[in-house]
């Protein structure tokens, strides 16, 4: 009689385990799809085709997004998020390196009374 009963739940719980594997493998591929839709490149003629948070590239016609505060930029590339500006950071001899940043305020002693 035990050995029935034993045999009885290991099956169920094999049943029962393929099915909480066959759930989570379909969960799974669901993420895995989602991400490989984000990575897609969406392309573009202008930068009104990319949303707000986003701009063309001219060469590749694909949708880039805005680059955040302190990351590598090119005055020539896709701009920087709003309220940030591409700054020089460095310069070697024929190349020069900036960066995403916010803009340094100034205070002007003659301004202030």
């Amino acid at each position: 009689m035990k050995r029935i009963v034993f045999i009885l739940l290991t099956n169920l719980l094999l049943v029962e385990g393929r099915k909480l594997s066959i759930w989570q493998d379909e969960k799974e591929r669901k993420s895995d799809l989602d991400e490989r839709e984000r990575r897609m490149p969406q392309y573009c003629r202008s930068n009104d085709d990319c949303g707000q948070s986003g701009c063309c590239f001219e060469l590749t016609h694909e949708c880039f997004p805005l680059k955040g505060e302190k990351e590598a930029c090119l005055p020539e590339s896709c701009p920087c998020k709003p309220g940030l500006s591409c700054t020089p950071i460095g310069k070697y001899p024929g190349q020069s390196f900036y960066q995403c940043l916010k803009p340094k305020i100034q205070h002007d002693p003659a301004n202030m009374a």
